[in-house]
């Protein structure tokens, strides 16, 4: 789509590279706690808060990532004492992890941390501001989500991703014995 002054292209567009800065800014907001937990980890924790234990299959697909992504950085909490990996009772080839006490303290830790980092910066904002913006943030992720999908052109269908573990089996060669 061609931008011309005055069109819905120029806002939309400043707002996806201001999205994407205040993103990369977001992600390094505090070098120190990478030593605690990256900012992987602390969306593994997040979502282990929410429903533990899960398999890493779902973990995967919820935060689109590779499945190899998520087994390194379980492994590393794993290792840190913040989760647990145990084998699923349902199907013995797959792993369930689960939050610790520990892992619960490290993300309320961090969560804390960039509460106050946000809050301080958001500081000089008027309210009504801040929940406006939280406002349309939360509509655009949700739409992103397909939880509530605006009308596309015919000739833009809406791009749906399948689910990762199945296609990855889908293109992998048959077993040889």
């Amino acid at each position: 789509m061609a931008s011309t002054p005055g069109t819905l292209a120029d806002p939309v567009n400043e707002l996806i590279d201001s999205l994407i800065q205040l993103t990369g800014r977001l992600k390094r907001f505090d070098p120190s706690l990478a030593s605690v937990i990256t900012q992987h980890q602390a969306q593994i924790l997040h979502r282990l808060r929410h429903q533990s234990p899960r398999r890493l299959t779902s973990l995967a697909d919820e935060l689109a990532t590779d499945l190899s992504v998520i087994s390194r950085q379980a492994t590393g909490l794993v290792e840190a004492g913040l989760i647990t990996r145990q084998r699923d009772p349902n199907d013995g080839r797959a792993w369930l992890i689960a939050l610790t006490p520990q892992g619960d303290k490290a993300i309320e830790a961090f969560r804390e941390r960039r509460r106050a980092w946000i809050s301080q910066v958001l500081s000089t904002f008027p309210t009504h501001q801040i929940e406006t913006t939280t406002a349309i943030v939360r509509a655009i992720s949700r739409d992103l989500d397909g939880d509530h999908p605006t009308t596309l052109p015919e000739d833009q269908p809406r791009r749906t991703r399948p689910p990762r573990r199945r296609l990855l089996l889908a293109n992998r060669p048959p077993r040889t014995r």
